[in-house]
């Protein structure tokens, strides 16, 4: 069946299974970090929330969540008729723990509490480590797990019952319109982190070279620095409330995923190594061609949902980039 945008983001409304409208929610795991594609799925989610009526009652980073959970600080309380709710993205595995290390002090701490780990893509490179943290998971009763791609959907459908393939949450920003601007011909958006590839597949004499952190200015680099720390410190946020906190770096955010929707409408061609920098083109309708990432994760994506969308391409050879 060929998917287009919208049909990506109305799909989103199969949550509503398990996270009905009007429920209650607390949302943990906000990205606290200058990734604008997780900036842009917590966006995404709480537009999905705002559209289907569910109030979020508490929102945490993970910076504190180990030292309350483990301390059982009265402000971590939540009510049992509260769904309990994870930030999605790519970092459900042994490639980022401590995001890992939160979701299971969550299954272990709140048995009463439907859990549900918004979509996610699975990735271990230590089979051992990744059967220990399913055997935590597969304990509590009430836990539902969405995955991105049908490769997670097969690995977690080992061990869990409750799993659903489900499209990433920033497609729920569909769509972002686009000022008239001149434009270049080509950006060139690739990671330089964990996930990066190697460069001798991508064109040397590349000139319009970008990643996440190029967005951010002198002023914006304070103003992050500043939030980062407040997130960091158990003194501040006894002072200032984690749900203001979390309003001001939403505040932040929203800048920042601005200033990136403004710096893509300027390219005819987003060619990216980036799964978000895949989704914020389509989002915006402008021609893209993806790479993979260093484990498949993006050509998993892009099979499992944007291979049909007309302005979406995957790169599977170097020799496939156009100069």
């Amino acid at each position: 069946m060929q998917l287009h945008m919208m049909d990506l983001k109305n799909q989103l409304k199969r949550i509503n299974d398990v996270i009905p409208r009007g429920a209650k929610v607390c949302y943990f795991d906000y990205p606290v970090h200058n990734n604008v594609g997780d900036m842009l799925i917590w966006k995404g989610t709480e537009q999905f929330f705002k559209e289907c009526k569910i109030r979020v009652v508490k929102r945490f980073s993970h910076h504190l969540i180990d030292y309350l959970l483990n301390k059982q600080d009265k402000f971590i309380e939540i009510q049992k008729e509260n769904i309990i709710v994870c930030h999605g993205g790519g970092n459900f595995g042994d490639l980022y723990s401590v995001h890992q290390k939160t979701r299971k002090l969550l299954v272990e701490k709140f048995i009463n509490n439907r859990i549900v780990f918004l979509p996610q893509s699975i990735h271990y490179e230590n089979k051992q480590k990744m059967q220990e943290d399913f055997t935590v998971f597969r304990k509590h009763k009430d836990l539902h797990l969405y995955v991105r791609d049908k490769k997670s959907f097969l690995i977690a459908s080992k061990y869990l019952e409750n799993v659903y393939l489900c499209q990433d949450m920033a497609h729920a920003l569909y769509p972002i319109n686009k000022k008239k601007t001149n434009k270049s011909n080509c950006l060139y958006f690739l990671r330089k982190d964990k996930e990066r590839v190697d460069s001798h597949i991508i064109n040397a004499e590349r000139v319009n070279e970008f990643d996440w952190h190029l967005l951010f200015s002198k002023i914006d680099l304070k103003i992050y620095r500043l939030l980062i720390r407040a997130h960091r410190s158990y003194k501040i946020q006894k002072i200032i409330s984690p749900n203001l906190l979390s309003k001001l770096w939403y505040i932040f955010i929203s800048h920042m995923i601005n200033k990136a929707i403004n710096f893509f409408n300027g390219y005819q061609t987003i060619i990216t190594s980036r799964l978000h920098g895949h989704i914020l083109a389509c989002l915006m309708n402008i021609e893209n061609e993806l790479i993979d990432n260093s484990y498949g994760k993006n050509s998993s994506y892009y099979e499992s949902w944007t291979n049909s969308i007309n302005c979406a391409h995957l790169i599977k050879e170097p020799f496939q980039i156009k100069q």
